[in-house]
């Protein structure tokens, strides 16, 4: 049984065989952090559940494997939730990957800092233009608050609305 488990991270996989085999290596090649990678085949129909089994096999002490039929993303990361066992929860998305060492320093400094919420940043790759893409520096090179602080200064309508702070969770490490 797994015990001392800092990070959780949630993976979602419906039908993403493109790109999971270096989303996943990019969450096992994490160092210096006792994690737990819960991987959650959301019914997929393409090769995603072989991948997934390979990865199984390379890394069975740090993998929690989830089959469910489709439910959609947001169910299938509650259903991580449930299984998660870290003191911290980190989503990562089926077709995203982390930066190397990112993630690492980013927990630390929730741990020293004994942080409930910590917002990461992302580099997006696509046809978004990058003005739709703010990186929030206000809020990253911000002083150590309280979520409290945080969420009632940029989570309002017209802060998200405005693009001062990005909502999505799978740019927050959670305690």
């Amino acid at each position: 049984m797994k015990t001392n488990i800092e990070l959780s991270i949630i993976i979602p996989v419906y039908n993403v065989e493109k790109y999971l085999a270096e989303c996943l290596q990019s969450a096992y090649n994490i160092t210096g952090i006792h994690k737990e990678i819960i991987i959650i085949n959301d019914g997929s129909t393409d090769n995603s559940a072989l991948i997934i089994d390979d990865f199984l096999s390379l890394y069975p002490n740090e993998t929690v494997v989830k089959t469910q039929v489709n439910q959609g993303v947001s169910v299938t990361r509650n259903v991580g939730l449930k299984l998660a066992t870290g003191d911290y929860i980190l989503f990562l998305d089926s077709d995203d990957t982390f930066e190397d060492g990112a993630v690492f320093e980013l927990l630390r400094y929730a741990q020293k800092h004994d942080l409930d919420l910590r917002q990461a940043r992302a580099t997006y790759f696509g046809d978004l233009p990058t003005s739709l893409m703010p990186k929030p520096a206000e809020v990253l090179d911000a002083p150590v608050g309280s979520g409290h602080s945080l969420l009632k200064k940029y989570c309002e309508v017209a802060s998200i609305k405005n693009a001062d702070f990005r909502p999505e969770v799978w740019l927050m490490l959670l305690k």
